[in-house]
């Protein structure tokens, strides 16, 4: 099954191209999404459960991490970037806004490749 590694949308009037690139492991995982302003990075247990989830070039860097007997689905990744959301002060928040958009976008495109449960 093919995997989306790489996403270009242009900006209105089409001056500023922005690149998202995705990788994966060799089952299939989304291990990474990033582009200029965000990177993620999803961690995985030897049952192929999705664990973790990491922003590694934040600022206050913050993880929110996950042990379930079941793999995680996209509600639950968005549950818990909420949760991360709720860590942050209003002044870290309001940096990351934007980046937390990103990360819901980046559940979604993996969602529709395959890369996260429904």
């Amino acid at each position: 099954m093919g995997r989306l590694v790489e996403s270009n949308a242009g900006q209105r009037g089409g001056k500023e191209w922005e690149t998202e690139t995705f990788a994966y492991d060799g089952n299939g995982r989304l291990l990474l999404a990033e582009n200029k302003d965000c990177r993620l990075q999803w961690f995985y247990d030897l049952a192929g459960n999705n664990t973790r989830e990491h922003q590694p070039k934040a600022q206050s860097s913050k993880t929110v991490s996950w042990n379930q007997d079941t793999p995680v689905t996209a509600a639950d990744a968005k549950r818990m970037l909420t949760e991360l959301k709720v860590k942050l002060s209003g002044r870290d928040l309001n940096m990351r806004s934007e980046a937390f958009t990103k990360a819901v976008r980046h559940i979604d495109d993996a969602c529709k490749c395959g890369g996260v449960s429904a």
